[in-house]
């Protein structure tokens, strides 16, 4: 099993649904399109798009249609459900339609072992005919894989973990424990931390938002500028700080800036007045299209 050498920002994209509800399959490609230039990925269908939501049928055209906007390598594909039966039909779904890389959230809802989640991995890597990632967030599935299962992970194939949460902590001792393969950190803030700690870099959905900061911090980290580093990563915090604690945010933020982001379909709570007007100086304040920060 190899491991990637390139650090990398994976934007986690949202899901668009139109006025009646319905997924907006043209707005997401635009929305796609101006994360082209700037990230090495996107997760497509994870918690960012409200994948509980989602029918299998909607969950493959926003494959499908990331697939007709970045290449194959590009394109991480959720295919997580509570149970193998179904997460199995999702893969079939994604691979029909091209995708090559898959993650899939640990089952959810009812608490199984760890000794089960591992063989439910084991199972799903042998029908994966490509990269299979875990995708770790005990915080809403719980469910949870400890230090004490992460190796038998490596031993039976998966090339990768994502880590959320709580989880987003232990890239660390993770990558201690399973040095050959990828792990990512949910943290949109913590770039430079993870990668120092032998991380594969971050699944972020603010990036989305703001890609060009994203992909600006990582070339500085690659160059090792740490003024630069420090000065990109002030301006990251504080842009999580307003928009990472709701979709709602994410997509209120990217309606400002004249993105068809639509409203959430899960029943997330309504942006507030207070968070609004953070919002909108956040937005007031960068530019999506000439950030730039000074040495």
């Amino acid at each position: 099993m190899m491991r990637s050498h390139t650090s990398q920002i994976i934007s986690a994209a949202i899901a668009i649904f139109d006025a009646h509800g319905d997924i907006a399959i043209d707005e997401f490609e635009l929305y796609l399109l101006r994360l082209l230039p700037y990230v090495d990925g996107v997760l497509v269908n994870g918690t960012t798009a409200e994948f509980p939501s989602l029918s299998p049928y909607e969950r493959t055209r926003l494959i499908q249609s990331a697939l007709n906007v970045f290449d194959t390598s590009r394109v991480i594909a959720h295919i997580g459900a509570a149970s193998l039966r179904q997460t199995s039909m999702l893969l079939n779904m994604a691979a029909d339609v091209g995708a090559t890389r898959f993650t899939a959230i640990t089952p959810y809802y009812l608490h199984i072992s760890e000794a089960s989640t591992l063989h439910y991995y084991e199972l799903l890597r042998k029908r994966t005919p490509g990269r299979l990632y875990a995708y770790i967030y005990p915080d809403v599935t719980g469910n949870d894989i400890t230090a004490k299962t992460i190796s038998r992970f490596a031993d039976i194939g998966i090339d990768g973990l994502k880590l959320s949460g709580m989880a987003s902590d232990r890239v660390a001792q993770y990558h201690h424990i399973a040095p050959h393969i990828d792990i990512w950190s949910g943290n949109d803030a913590d770039f430079p931390n993870t990668i120092s700690h032998g991380g594969a870099g971050v699944i972020s959905g603010v990036s989305g938002v703001y890609p060009m900061a994203w992909s600006e911090l990582r070339d500085a980290v690659m160059l090792s500028d740490k003024p630069r580093i420090a000065a990109i990563q002030q301006h990251i915090r504080n842009m999580v700080r307003v928009l990472g604690p709701s979709i709602g945010n994410i997509k209120y933020a990217l309606r400002l800036l004249g993105i068809a982001a639509g409203q959430c379909r899960m029943p997330i709570d309504r942006v507030d007045e207070s968070s609004m007007e953070k919002i909108r100086c956040i937005v007031s304040s960068e530019s999506v299209d000439t950030l730039s920060f000074t040495r």
